[in-house]
């Protein structure tokens, strides 16, 4: 049937895909049916390993209208494009979706001819955007409450932020002189 299975994706294109944080998907090019999913794709999906053949790449790309997403992949085949990036929204197996962004390419490989699909939770990287500036805020407001307070106040700071972080009552700070 020309089906890829588990094992022989985890041999063939290495376990380091099949373990990447990255969603990563090989779908046949004529049915759009998924082939394989590595182990990121299926958990952030909600598909088990035997479910895969039942994932396709319109069911998952819900947010972008057949027609469209049709023409874009016959631009693949063409070969009038190379790779098509796309920052849409991605469908669970449940139904709900979330932002992602996602590279397609065509490939021809053993006379099967193949979409691979890599995809980043586009809301996890923009989770870490707003920690990355919660941290810089947070930063520049203990560099001015230092600047007024001393180094105790800064200590104190950081003692309540890591106590609320930890969810616990309370975090301590000794200083040694």
């Amino acid at each position: 049937e020309g089906r890829v299975g588990s094992q022989g994706f985890t041999k063939r294109f290495g376990r380091l895909l099949d373990e990447s944080s990255n969603e990563i998907g090989v779908f046949d090019a004529r049915t759009l049916g998924a082939l394989q999913l590595n182990r990121g794709a299926r958990t952030n999906l909600g598909y088990g390993v035997d479910e895969v053949a039942q994932v396709t790449l319109p069911g998952l790309l819900r947010a972008i209208d057949p027609a469209a997403l049709a023409e874009q992949l016959g631009r693949l085949r063409t070969g009038a494009q190379q790779r098509l990036f796309l920052t849409t929204r991605q469908t669970r197996k449940d139904g709900s979706s979330y932002p992602v962004e996602m590279s397609i390419q065509y490939s021809v490989d053993r006379e099967a001819q193949l979409f691979i699909t890599v995809t980043e939770d586009a809301g996890a990287r923009e989770r870490v955007r707003e920690l990355d500036r919660a941290l810089r805020d947070f930063s520049y407001a203990e560099q001015q409450r230092r600047d007024r307070g001393g180094l105790p106040t800064t200590l104190h700071a950081i003692a309540a932020m890591a106590a609320e972080a930890l969810h616990i009552p309370r975090v301590s700070i000794w200083r040694e002189k």
